[in-house]
């Protein structure tokens, strides 16, 4: 088999079509044709009986069944996603792809059920499998209708839809093809079966790509791709399209025959015709063999086989870069165990922000220490960066995070503990007023996405790690606003007095995350930068001054659900 063709994506084809799930999705289509009264109509059965606990079928058809329409009108004309008429996959832009084209065939056709596909959107459980299928232009309507669900009943959530369309037109352009690539389990989604005798999927081939996976089948074999390149190739070759465009392919009995073959390596006679000294080359030529893209007595000088292979190569260097970066997450783990390891053996030395702002190597090893710390939060900035950045450029919708929970989870946890050493750096170079003149922006939208999905939970127990990120930030600008009032420097009255109110605020602001125990423990070690600014408060304040802090800081019950400092930094 061609090693340049994924694994899993030919584990998959060869499923679809051995298991019979292209038969039963091709089957659920002329059903659904017999009930088309209108350009195009859609329904759907239970495969799974009165229980439901099969797979649901939701199968789309154009009412001549073929969908291509009259070649004299603008059919295969391409508007944008934000086409006046019917503005709803906008969703597909992306600050890249700030424009994305679609057939206006097929985003018409989605229109004039829109309010019907409502209606079925709101019935689906997610929870049970979902087949999308659709003939010619109908898989074209399926591909939207499947876009649209990603986009919103699937958006939070790991288990996904598939799409299987048969002969349809190619949907819309490259910005297209690169928007829902961005998106890894989007691509996922699709599978195009085509085959050879079917002169509709190249109708619409100028100036469109294609996404996802594509079988090519013919009466003899099959062949499944990924590359949207070799994809194109392949739909354009004169080879495909025996048939006059006014007769129907019968894909059914086609998928039914090769239902026990598979998707094969080729007969004994046309492996005759490769060089076996190069398998990429050999598993190349066998495939577009058995799709009769290639004669075999073509085979050795055919143009299609090097462009088919340049395509795959260039593909899979794509893929290795995607691969890279599930790489760099599993190496960015254990940057952060490191983090998590520093913050446990600094915990007697001031804390874990002031050890790393002010303690001096005293040994060769604390040194090597200080240094690897610098080292992982330097590359955890760098990784998180353009995480955020890649995230931040999808669409956006109102009420909704482009961020799945388990990127948002170790987001939230990478700010808590590398914010604070972000602020130190900051505040050791004599800066002041990080949030607002030294604040990275990436930290901003992690912060702002946290807070859009987050639920409120009842908490049991203290936080190891303060959770508001910008804590120490807080805690600089209270030791400026003490050091500036207890020096008596000549200012205004105002100014003295918006310094006052700044040290109130930041009281009640700590006061508030002891009571919710979202303040760490450790921030009450001594040397701590907070334990500095609270002697420096209570001498502004004098021994008279009374409030809920300081009743805490007394160890002074305030009341039965609050704990007193012993407590609270006990908890460390």
């Amino acid at each position: 088999m061609n090693t340049l063709l994924s694994n899993g994506i030919l584990d998959f084809a060869n499923m679809a079509v051995c298991s019979g799930l292209l038969v039963t999705a091709y089957d659920a289509i002329p059903e659904v044709s017999n009930h088309a009264q209108n350009v195009c109509s859609v329904s759907y059965k239970d495969s799974g009986g009165e229980s439901g606990s099969g797979p649901r079928i939701i199968a789309f058809v154009s009412c001549d069944g073929r969908g291509d329409g009259d070649s004299d009108n603008d059919d295969d004309s391409l508007v944008d996603s934000g086409y006046a008429r019917f503005p709803l996959f906008v969703l597909l832009n992306t600050e890249v792809n700030p424009v994305v084209s679609i057939s206006r065939a097929a985003v018409e056709l989605f229109a004039s059920v829109y309010d019907e596909l409502s209606s079925l959107k709101d019935q689906i459980d997610i929870n049970r499998p979902l087949i999308i299928t659709g003939r010619a232009l109908g898989g074209s309507v399926a591909s939207l209708f499947t876009l649209w669900l990603l986009d919103t009943i699937y958006l939070k959530t790991a288990r996904t839809p598939l799409c299987l369309t048969f002969g349809s037109p190619l949907l819309g352009d490259n910005a297209l093809q690169q928007a829902i690539s961005e998106r890894p389990t989007w691509i996922s989604c699709f599978l195009h079966v085509i085959s050879n005798q079917d002169p509709v999927p190249r109708y619409l081939a100028k100036g469109h790509m294609p996404f996802g996976a594509a079988l090519f089948i013919s009466e003899s074999g099959c062949a499944c791709f990924e590359d949207p390149q070799s994809i194109l190739e392949l739909i354009k070759a004169r080879s495909l399209g025996g048939l006059e465009d006014s007769q129907i392919i019968d894909y059914g009995s086609m998928l039914k025959k090769l239902k026990y073959n598979g998707i094969r390596h080729g007969r004994k006679e046309e492996v005759d015709t490769c060089d076996i000294s190069d398998p990429v080359q050999c598993g190349i030529t066998l495939q577009l063999l058995a799709i009769g893209a290639i004669k075999p007595e073509n085979s050795e000088t055919s143009p299609l086989i090097p462009r088919i292979r340049r395509n795959l190569e260039s593909f899979q260097r794509g893929k290795k870069n995607n691969l890279d970066q599930t790489k760099k997450l599993n190496e960015v783990k254990i940057y952060m165990a490191y983090m998590g390891w520093y913050k446990k053996i600094s915990r007697n030395q001031g804390g874990y922000y002031d050890c790393y702002k002010t303690a001096e190597s005293k040994s060769i090893k604390e040194g090597k220490t200080k240094e690897e710390v610098v080292r992982h939060q330097r590359i955890l900035n760098q990784y998180w960066k353009h995480m955020v950045k890649e995230i931040d450029r999808m669409p956006k919708r109102e009420g909704a995070t482009n961020i799945r929970p388990r990127v948002l989870y170790a987001g939230t946890h990478y700010r808590w503990m590398v914010e604070p050493l972000d602020i130190a750096v900051y505040c050791r170079q004599g800066k002041n007023d990080y949030i607002n003149k030294g604040r990275s922006q990436h930290y901003k939208l992690l912060e702002e996405w946290e807070k859009g999905s987050s639920k409120p939970a009842e908490r049991h127990k203290v936080s190891r790690v303060t959770e508001d990120s910008c804590f120490w930030a807080h805690v600089e600008e209270a030791l400026i606003a003490c050091r500036y009032l207890t020096e008596e420097i000549d200012s205004s009255s105002e100014e003295k007095e918006s310094r006052y109110q700044s040290l109130l605020e930041f009281e009640a602001y700590v006061m508030d995350l002891i009571r919710m125990h979202t303040l760490s423990p450790e921030t009450f070690q001594e040397g701590s930068s907070f334990m500095q600014w609270w002697r420096d408060y209570k001498k502004l304040k004098g021994v008279g001054y009374k409030s809920e802090l300081t009743n805490f800081m007394n160890n002074q019950k305030v009341g039965n659900d609050l704990l007193v400092f012993d407590e609270y930094k006990g908890l460390s």
